[in-house]
């Protein structure tokens, strides 16, 4: 049987929670919890004093993991609102490198309010301040490769592959319909990443997906930032652009709105953690970073490894993208 087979039957979970995190008590209950399932799986562990959240990674990279383990832990221990990771207990000497049990932390997606706004602002430059001083060699993400900037032969493979087909999906309309705006755009960044050493910018720790779901809100403050699996080294920038545009969108659908609300983050940001000018001067090209990369993930799976994952979110970061691109840093 399949290991996401066996994470799918009760009496293997409580199994799993028995040898490796018996300490938290009688189990009372175990729920799947609403979420995409993208790379994870995740239950609510109702126990008899607390709730958790047992997490299992699809990744299975087991250094990786643990450093980042060690990461959420360190900065639990700084005060930084982060997902305490529980201690694994098991005698075993080998046990699953891709479980995790996690406190339960009650919380509410971002509501639109200047207050949350605030709150976030603080939190990230607490935490990125953190990490700036966590040393560490952080191993990759296996799968970073596939959210590299597309190449030319790739885009003519997706072209031909879409003109090949009988029937043409809704996706393939799009993607031909962007298909000379994402060449566009990937142009751009590959000229600018070729000079992109020579800016030397500063690099360390970031979050790397820091969407509305992995920021929980409680009496319009940060609770909990959730989710460091897609942890990298790379500019601070990219956190601060990447969830100020996805914390904008779920605000508004007007441009303007989106532009203000992304101005706004920034100069909250910038009160805790100043941004250096190198990076601002830049500031498209690090707004528009994340959301290229995740449809270059997402074209990738979807017509070289015959995979819809992520297919949902595509018209999402097209739009992104697009306002990545229109949106005017305010000096």
């Amino acid at each position: 049987m399949k290991r996401e087979e066996l994470y799918l039957q009760k009496n293997y979970l409580k199994e799993i929670i028995t040898n490796d995190f018996r300490y938290i008590g009688e189990i009372r209950s175990i729920k799947p919890i609403n979420h995409n399932d993208i790379n994870s799986k995740n239950f609510l562990v109702e126990c008899k004093k607390s709730k958790y959240v047992l997490k299992f990674l699809r990744n299975h990279q087991k250094k990786r993991n643990y450093q980042i383990q060690k990461i959420l832990n360190k900065a639990n221990l700084n005060g930084i609102k982060v997902a305490i990771p529980m201690k694994n207990v098991s005698k075993k000497k080998e046990t699953d490198s891709a479980v995790f049990l996690f406190k339960f932390h009650n919380g509410k997606i971002f509501s639109g309010s200047s207050k949350e706004l605030e709150s976030f602002a603080l939190e990230l430059a607490r935490l990125h301040k953190f990490l700036k001083k966590y040393k560490v060699r952080l191993e990759p993400e296996r799968n970073f490769q596939t959210y590299q900037i597309l190449s030319s032969s790739e885009f003519r493979e997706i072209k031909n592959h879409i003109q090949k087909k009988s029937v043409i999906d809704k996706t393939d309309k799009i993607v031909i319909k962007k298909l000379e705006f994402l060449k566009k755009i990937s142009k751009s960044h590959k000229i600018f990443e070729k000079e992109y050493e020579s800016f030397n910018f500063k690099k360390q720790l970031i979050h790397n997906d820091l969407h509305i779901s992995n920021i929980m809100f409680s009496k319009r403050n940060v609770s909990v930032i959730l989710d460091f699996y897609f942890m990298k080294n790379g500019v601070v920038l990219e956190d601060v652009t990447y969830s100020a545009l996805r914390l904008a969108e779920q605000t508004s659908r007007k441009f303007i709105e989106i532009e203000k609300i992304v101005n706004n983050f920034l100069k909250m940001y910038s009160k805790y953690n100043k941004i250096d000018n190198d990076e601002l001067q830049n500031f498209n090209y690090f707004l528009s970073k994340n959301s290229l990369a995740r449809i270059n993930h997402i074209l990738r799976n979807k017509y070289f490894y015959n995979s819809n994952l992520w297919i949902q979110q595509l018209p999402l970061h097209l739009r992104l993208l697009e306002f990545s691109y229109r949106i005017q840093l305010e000096v």
